[in-house]
């Protein structure tokens, strides 16, 4: 009874709770699987080996290419957003930058 009334706001949102609770043990069965998963990759290949590497010896070379290609943009991309992010966070410091700044991103 007590605790009824000390968690009042719970109740209206219980569906919600639910739905946030479920979605999380999902988040948590993928998670233990990517672990399984590298466990294996690391036990099958102890030199070390990354993506390319595995994809390659695993399923093809053209497969192999297409997973080293997506990792290059994948690390473009995050320096990218890794520099926006940053000037973003000057201009926004230091409002005076704007100008300097937004030239040096278009040019």
């Amino acid at each position: 009874m007590v605790l009824n009334k000390l968690f009042w706001f719970w109740y209206p949102y219980r569906w919600r709770n639910l739905v946030v609770v479920t979605i999380g043990i999902v988040v948590l069965i993928l998670l233990a699987s990517l672990t399984i998963s590298y466990r294996q990759v690391i036990h099958a290949y102890p030199q070390g080996g990354g993506a390319y590497m595995v994809t390659t010896e695993n399923l093809s070379p053209k497969a192999g290419l297409v997973s080293g290609g997506s990792l290059l943009v994948d690390y473009m991309l995050t320096v990218a957003v890794s520099v926006s992010s940053g000037a973003d966070a000057i201009t926004s410091a230091i409002p005076a930058c704007i100008r300097t700044i937004c030239t040096f991103r278009l040019f």
